[in-house]
């Protein structure tokens, strides 16, 4: 039973949160990164306007599958970010 909650807990905190992460890290990961780096950083907001456009289309819509374009990228987004902000300290720090 306990196990379960966790479980809920933590499928709740993963719907919601990767979506919500996503902007304010691109927008420090745009402001924080230098040269090449914010340049790689930038290569996803074409993606994610599009995904976004998707998602509020399907929402207009009614649809209801509407969110599932953004639960599939916004993790894979996330984690791009985490590597180019890891890549922008290794630079810094040498």
């Amino acid at each position: 039973m306990n196990d379960d909650i966790i479980f809920n807990v933590f499928m709740l905190l993963a719907y919601f949160g990767c979506p919500l992460l996503y902007i304010p890290l691109q927008i420090v990961t745009s402001v924080y990164c230098r040269g090449v780096t914010r340049r790689y950083s930038l290569a996803p907001i074409p993606f994610a306007a599009f995904v976004f456009a998707i998602t509020a289309i399907g929402f207009m819509r009614e649809d209801n599958l509407w969110p599932l374009c953004m639960i599939f990228l916004s993790p894979v987004a996330i984690a791009y970010l985490c590597g180019c902000l890891l890549a922008e300290y290794l630079s810094r720090r040498d």
